[in-house]
């Protein structure tokens, strides 16, 4: 199709041409400079009597598909119209300068938003995408939802198309190392064959500075948002952040060609980035296999955080689980993270055949319940064979729960899924087994794996380490060398004290309080020196001493235990003024046995802390979605008292 750059009238002023030229070198060339034109579409518009205008709109996105958009330009489409077509732009299109660099961003969106209704409707043909952004960048969309009109599916794998699809197959050079600029805000795609949105290398050049945000992608066949490429070992991507996004109800599909398919979001190939603040949920259900809700291959300092996983499945074999470090993955991080009623572990770190080298990876102050539903470990560690293992990774103030009697086929709390590991320590978490579930099974040893200062809970159940039962957790470690530190047994082995099965944070009674061991000498590895400075709910480590075991810190300025400081904490002072001994526990913040004056002053101090604390190693807020954590996890652990 030939394709036209539509040509608005204008008045210049009486400029010299050399002296025009020159000023539109200097504009073009500082990044969202450009001023361009501004096109509309409605399906009360017309392609022949139409010019473009808000006033006098285009009708079909064959009349989009004729236009060349250029640096600064924008197509808006009116929100409550439907439009049948394939979005397509190419190498002519984009907001880029020759060297790949962002001069003004092309912005594809909505317009003439009415109460709910703020989004256009692009619906795609059979077998094809919603959107083909092809070799090009520095485009922004947002506003619009995209459904597939269906594909011929079955074995017919080349039927199966994006919903947004960035694709680009140019190579790169010293002169151009990216492709800049994509946002995808506020958008959805829904029921087509492979993923929701795409960003992909086929050829060495990747993309940077790609956000892909306030958006949700369902009923997709492979995943909802997949960003990776074609050549691997390259990490062709960089600065990739998905956040606030909601993948959920991606069946997968059976294939020879893709036999890897239900996921939730996928970052590959790609050298710093973040998926933070989503939801990905019931992904798999059909035909997931090796499926994961959210997570990273071949990657460098990426960081999973503040997200919810739950409900994935994988008819299989493999996985249908929570939050995982892959293969060939370094740096990265998966912390802040909640995990519950998943086919495959809540925590996965595994090392695929082919992949390069792991290093440095950290699993820290994530909640798994009753994850490995479909015979999987709470946590699972699996290699690809001796010489390509999983190794050097740290778990660290994790909570793990599997109750036999909601997850009866799960490994146990830890699950090593074969022999092939090196270097991996476990460190500050807590393992709670209940009703004959296993604390820790698989092949391991003290070689290969380090357990140091973890606490472990069977509520009197059996006590099942390394697949075989013990009288006792130091039992367990005299014949094994582990939880042993200088000879001295550091393990906690009796009650948690949680305050509840939900939200499984300290009370102030917990053995768990002040016991973490810290950073700086063995066990822990040298390449890791902090722990962060927040739990789970945002607490602030460090309150009053050294950190906790497990995911969760007790609040000691919660007085009231609601998890929140505010006026009721102070009721609760005043109450128990005066009070001595066992009367006194709650209140008694600096433990002289009274609750007085120095009390409220403390309670001041903690406030104070806790109101000024980092909310996570990115200041990244944690998510209000996440709210319904609370009564998902109601559903998924039996409550006890």
């Amino acid at each position: 199709m030939t394709r036209r750059r539509a040509i608005r009238g204008s008045s210049l002023p009486l400029v010299p041409t050399s002296l025009r030229r020159l000023l539109a070198v200097v504009v073009l060339s500082l990044p969202g400079s450009a001023r361009g034109a501004s096109y509309y579409f409605s399906q009360a518009g017309s392609d022949t009597l139409g010019n473009g205008t808000l006033a006098n709109p285009w009708k079909s996105i064959a009349k989009f598909n004729q236009l060349q958009l250029r640096p600064g330009d924008h197509a808006y489409f009116r929100a409550g119209d439907q439009f049948a077509g394939r979005l397509h732009l190419d190498a002519n299109d984009g907001g880029l300068n020759a060297q790949g660099q962002l001069v003004s961003p092309v912005k594809i969106s909505s317009y003439g938003a009415t109460g709910a209704t703020t989004r256009a409707r692009i619906l795609a043909p059979f077998n094809s995408e919603g959107l083909l952004a092809f070799d090009t960048g520095g485009i922004e969309l947002s506003h619009l939802d995209f459904v597939s009109s269906g594909f011929t599916g079955g074995t017919n794998d080349a039927s199966r198309k994006n919903g947004i699809d960035f694709l680009n197959d140019q190579t790169k050079t010293s002169g151009r190392a990216h492709l800049n600029h994509i946002r995808v805000h506020n958008v959805s795609a829904h029921g087509f064959g492979l993923n929701g949105v795409r960003v992909w290398s086929h050829n060495t050049l990747g993309y940077n500075d790609v956000h892909i945000a306030d958006s949700e992608f369902s009923g997709n066949g492979y995943a909802g948002v997949y960003v990776g490429s074609t050549r691997w070992h390259h990490q062709q991507h960089a600065n990739v952040t998905v956040d606030r996004v909601v993948s959920h109800n991606n069946p997968g599909f059976q294939s020879a060609s893709m036999p890897y398919t239900g996921h939730g979001i996928i970052i590959a190939e790609t050298n710093g980035g973040f998926i933070q603040n989503s939801v990905a949920y019931d992904n798999g259900t059909q035909h997931g296999n090796a499926n994961v809700a959210m997570w990273t291959y071949q990657s460098n300092a990426i960081t999973i955080q503040g997200n919810l996983a739950f409900g994935n499945r994988s008819v299989g074999p493999y996985d249908g689980g929570g939050f995982d470090i892959d293969g060939g993955t370094t740096n990265s991080i998966i912390q802040y993270n909640r995990s519950y009623d998943n086919d495959g572990a809540g925590l996965l770190l595994a090392q695929f055949e082919g992949a390069m080298p792991m290093a440095n990876n950290v699993f820290r102050y994530n909640l798994s319940v009753n994850d490995g539903k479909g015979l999987f470990g709470g946590i699972s560690v699996s290699g690809a064979r001796a010489g390509n293992v999983a190794k050097d990774a740290v778990f660290h103030n994790n909570t793990i729960v599997v109750d036999k009697s909601a997850a009866p086929h799960a490994k146990g709390a830890v699950w090593f899924v074969n022999a092939h590991h090196d270097d991996i320590a476990f460190l500050n978490n807590a393992f709670i087994a209940l009703d004959g579930a296993t604390l820790i099974a698989g092949d391991t040893s003290a070689s290969r794996s380090t357990f140091a200062g973890n606490a472990y809970w069977t509520a009197g159940g059996k006590i099942i380490l390394e697949d075989q039962t013990y009288n006792s957790v130091l039992s367990w470690a005299n014949a094994s060398g582990q939880e042993k530190v200088g000879g001295q047994f550091v393990a906690v082995t009796s009650d948690p004290k949680f305050s509840d099965m939900e939200t499984l944070q300290l009370r102030s009674t917990s053995p768990l309080l002040n016991a973490a061991l810290l950073p700086g000498s063995n066990p822990w590895p040298s390449w890791l020196n902090s722990l962060g400075t927040r739990d789970l709910g945002g607490v602030a480590l460090n309150q009053a001493g050294r950190p906790g075991i497990g995911a969760r810190e007790f609040l000691f300025a919660d007085l009231d235990g609601n998890g929140r400081i505010d006026g009721g904490d102070l009721a609760v002072w005043r109450s128990a003024y005066g009070a001595t001994g066992a009367a006194a526990y709650r209140a008694d913040l600096d433990g002289n046995g009274q609750v007085d004056g120095s009390d409220y002053l403390a309670w001041q101090r903690l406030a104070f802390a806790f109101a000024h604390a980092p909310a996570a190693a990115t200041a990244v807020p944690e998510p209000s979605r996440l709210a319904i954590t609370a009564p998902a996890l109601l559903l998924a652990v039996r409550r006890r008292r």
